[in-house]
């Protein structure tokens, strides 16, 4: 397991706003977050491996 980040580590990391995550999370693909408490935090490692599907994905 990597590296988490929160919700504002992670639409830094992946340069868009908290309306166009939310839209990120509805789909199927996209990795959900993992509960520490109360708090949301997302893998790293996994965003990594959705970006790359994603990317796949429309070059095919």
């Amino acid at each position: 397991m990597g590296r988490k980040v929160s919700v504002s580590g992670l639409t830094e990391y992946l340069s868009v706003g908290r309306s166009t995550l939310e839209r990120l999370r509805k789909t199927e693909n996209f990795p959900q977050p993992v509960k520490i408490g109360n708090l949301k935090r997302w893998d790293i490692d996994a965003i990594e491996q959705w970006i790359t599907s994603t990317n796949q994905q429309k070059a095919a």
